[in-house]
Order: C-alpha cells, then sequence, then structure tokens
C-alpha cells in the first residue's frame, strides 16, 4: 500500500462520523481498565478513600451507573437525530457535495464520540461492580470520573446546540469552504518547485509539443486503467521513479478531478525496447501511482474546492432560494482565492529525473482553466441577476490588477466581456451601463500592465 491510498484512506476515515467516536471509545475502555485496576489496588491495600470520592455501596453505585448509561444512550440518540436534520438541511439548501465539510466536522465528531464512550465507560464500571458481605467491590474512583465525565457531557450538549445552529448558517458553510480553498490552493503552489517560466506554466502544452519534447519515437504504448471513477491523485515520484529505472518516458492523459471510464487510456508510455503492448508487472507498476476512486476529493484536485463555492452559489440563485447576497459572497471569497494564484507561478506538469531528462508531461491545472471553473458556471445562473453579475464584474475588475501573464489577462478580459454581454439583455439600462463602465476601467487596467508583471503595480488606474 502506498502513500496514496494512505492519504485517500486518510480522508475517508476523516470525513466519517465512526472514527473519532471510535478512537474516543477505545480510549474510555482503556481509563475504565485502568482505573478498575487502580480501585482493585486501593481495596486490597485497605487504602483510605478521601472524602471528595463517591463513597456509596453495590446497590446504590449500580443504580448511578445504570441511570446514567441510560440518560447518556438516550441523549445521544437525540444528538444523532439532530445532526440527521441538519445534514438533510445543509444538503437542500448548500448541496449534496457540501454534506463533505460537515461530516468532517471535529465538533460533530466529538460529541457523538463524548456521549458513545461515557456511555461504554459507565457499561464497563457496571460490571465491575460486585455486592456481597464478603466479595463486595465498588470502584468508587471509576464512579467519581464517571460522574466528573457526565457533568462534561452536559458542557459538551450545549456546545452541540451552539454549533449545529451556527454550522448551518451560509456565512458560515461559505467561510469553511473558502478555507478549504485556500489549503488547496497552499498545496497546490507548493508543488512549484524550482522556479519555472510564468508563460510556459500558465498554458498545457500541446500534444505534438508534448512528443517532441519527450524526444520519442513511434506511437508509443497504451496504459488503461481498468475501472471507472474520478482521477484523485497521482504519486509523481513513484511515477518518476518507475519510469527512471526502465529508461521511459510518459504522457498523461488526464488530471486529477477528471472522471474516467473502464479501458480508457490515462497515460501514453514509451519504452526504450517494448513490444507491441506493456508487459504486466510493468503495466500494474504504473498503474498503482495513479488513484481512481468513485467520487471527487481535494486531494490534488484545486476545482473540487472551487465547485463549492460555486455550488452554493448556484443554490443560491435558484428559484426556490433566491438569495443573491450569498452569490455575492461566494463571488468575494472565489475572487480571493484566485487572486493568490495569480500571483504565483503555477507547478509544472512536466517532471525531470536527476540527469535532466524529461520522463513525464502530464494535464496541468492552468490559470485559464481555473478562471473558467470559477466564473462560467456563476455567470450563467446569474445571467437574470443584476446585482450578482456586477459583484461578478467587481471580482474581475480585482483579479485584473493582479494576473502576471499575458494568456491570464486575454483570459480575464474575455470572462468580462462575457459578464458584459450577459447584461445586454436587462431591462434596466443603468444597470447594464454599470457594467459597461466597470468594463471600461478593467481594460485600461490590463492594456496598461506591462508584460510580466501584475497590472496592480501601476498607480492611479482603475
Amino acid at each position: 500500500m502506498n502513500h496514496l491510498h494512505v492519504q485517500w484512506m486518510w480522508e475517508r476515515a476523516r470525513t466519517s462520523y465512526w472514527f473519532v467516536p471510535a478512537v474516543m471509545t477505545l480510549g474510555t475502555l482503556g481509563l475504565a481498565l485502568g482505573l478498575g485496576a487502580l480501585d482493585e489496588a486501593m481495596q486490597a491495600n485497605e487504602y483510605t478513600a478521601p472524602t471528595w470520592l463517591w463513597t456509596g455501596g453495590p446497590e446504590g453505585a449500580r443504580m448511578l451507573l445504570g441511570t446514567v448509561a441510560g440518560a447518556l444512550i438516550t441523549v445521544a440518540s437525540t444528538v444523532f437525530s439532530i445532526t440527521i436534520v441538519a445534514l438533510t438541511l445543509a444538503s437542500n439548501t448548500f448541496g449534496p457535495r457540501l454534506l463533505r465539510n460537515f461530516m468532517r466536522d471535529r465538533g460533530n465528531q466529538f460529541v457523538l464520540g463524548a456521549f458513545t464512550s461515557t456511555f461504554v465507560y459507565c457499561l464497563l464500571v457496571l460490571r465491575s461492580v460486585r455486592g456481597g458481605e464478603d466479595a463486595a467491590f465498588v470502584p468508587h474512583v471509576s464512579i467519581t470520573v464517571a460522574l466528573a465525565l457526565v457533568l462534561v457531557n452536559v458542557g459538551v450538549l450545549i456546545f452541540f446546540i451552539h454549533h449545529v445552529a451556527m454550522s448551518i448558517q451560509a456565512d458560515q458553510v461559505i467561510a469553511v469552504a473558502s478555507r478549504d480553498l485556500d489549503h488547496s490552493i497552499a498545496e497546490f503552489l507548493a508543488r512549484v518547485g524550482e522556479a519555472s517560466e510564468p508563460d510556459r506554466s500558465d498554458r498545457a502544452l500541446a500534444r505534438d509539443e508534448d512528443q517532441d519534447e519527450l524526444d520519442v519515437q513511434g506511437p508509443g504504448l497504451s496504459l488503461t486503467i481498468g475501472h471507472s471513477g474520478y482521477l484523485q491523485a497521482i504519486d509523481e515520484d513513484r511515477l518518476l521513479a518507475a519510469l527512471t529505472r526502465r529508461q521511459a518516458v510518459a504522457r498523461l492523459a488526464f488530471r486529477p478531478g477528471q472522471f474516467i471510464v473502464e479501458g480508457a487510456e490515462i497515460a501514453r508510455v514509451w519504452l526504450p525496447a517494448s513490444g507491441d503492448e506493456l508487459d504486466e508487472r510493468c503495466a500494474c507498476e504504473l498503474r498503482e501511482t495513479f488513484l481512481v476512486e468513485d467520487r471527487r476529493t481535494p486531494m490534488q484536485d484545486l476545482e473540487f474546492s472551487i465547485h463549492q463555492l460555486v455550488e452554493i452559489a448556484a443554490r443560491a440563485l435558484s428559484p426556490g432560494i433566491n438569495d443573491p447576497f450569498t452569490a455575492a459572497t461566494c463571488i468575494d471569497w472565489l475572487g480571493e482565492g484566485l487572486c493568490k494564484l495569480a500571483t504565483r507561478p503555477l507547478p509544472d506538469a512536466r517532471r525531470s529525473d536527476e540527469q535532466g531528462v524529461l520522463r513525464i508531461v502530464g494535464c496541468p491545472f492552468t490559470f485559464e482553466g481555473v478562471i473558467d471553473a470559477a466564473f462560467d458556471p456563476m455567470r450563467q445562473n446569474a445571467a437574470g441577476t443584476p446585482y450578482v453579475l456586477i459583484r461578478l464584474m467587481d471580482g474581475l475588475l480585482t483579479l485584473a490588477r493582479r494576473v502576471r501573464t499575458p494568456a491570464a489577462r486575454e483570459a480575464v478580459l474575455r470572462h468580462a466581456r462575457k459578464v458584459e454581454r450577459a447584461g445586454r439583455a436587462w431591462p434596466e439600462g443603468e444597470d447594464h451601463r454599470d457594467l459597461v463602465s466597470r468594463l471600461h476601467r478593467l481594460s485600461a487596467i490590463l492594456h496598461a500592465a506591462g508584460p510580466g508583471r501584475p497590472a496592480g503595480s501601476l498607480r492611479g488606474l482603475g
């Protein structure tokens, strides 16, 4: 099992409601056993218990622990019901793909774990209580800790009610999605490594240019995938090592986030000496570097985090909800994230070995593609809402001051023109004139910017 699969398993675990409660339950299991051994040792040594410990008899201990366990499992059931209602509301309001953010919420996971683990703890302590005059045993320390845990659980219940009320608010949902976007951008930019040429890293290489750069002969060998799903991640280090050992080169056909149909060619491989197809051992080794699963995750998929904010905005603009202010908030945070990308060189999709021989040419994320993923669906859903389109133009105006390359400037201008054309059908001409004035300012900023420097470096424009 390689680290990609470990990372995927960790992603699945942390976005589930079973992992944290299971860990907490195992922790209370160890706590119950440890405190039980302490109580046994104290009774064997006839240790006088402090006055602050619970000092009741076996019957009182059984009644207390049974009452606490019954109450806790009832409260845990209520908490679970409230959680399901919150998830249903979030799915209907913000979109089903946003459920991942609610599922991985540490607060909800901790609350469920607190109640279930305390319930298990009380059962384990109840099991150790023994009656009878000769062999009576009451674990005073364990019962005192159980009472302390009950007080903690009261505080946890109050926290849960407040936390659920906060977590389903639109601003909070958008804030969580925007933090996901910031984290994805930070991880994405961390793969830049050595500085690359801005103009080259901002565009995809054409296939014929790829093959020329790879310095290969012939059509190459096809590496296919055995099942359908989304490409979640590529272990580029392991793939590069495998290709280097065989003195082979590869051109990838997909990037993380794209859907792959069973039997599709995931890469084209050139080997120094080969037959008509890849041998099974080589094909298996190369396939293991591609993680294909049934759902998208943000592991190496930058557009996934962008689509979360876009989906919130699209739901807000639907006729059933009609909340343009939520959509405008999503635009603000999308613009903030794209501004971070605009000022940095993007990672190069090509990888070379230690001798500088080009081994991998991938499908890069381009700045133009990221803008398309963010603004095209936003504009299409907001075509009849002047307030949102004007805010979208403001976002493009802010982005125009940050872009670095001619291709990026052209992409920003192209989207601004699309937004302006979408507003031509508005019945109120003043709204469209607001768009046109912003478009003129944006065009001036982009045309005034010199090649290779951000447009915002020119003072007094826009």
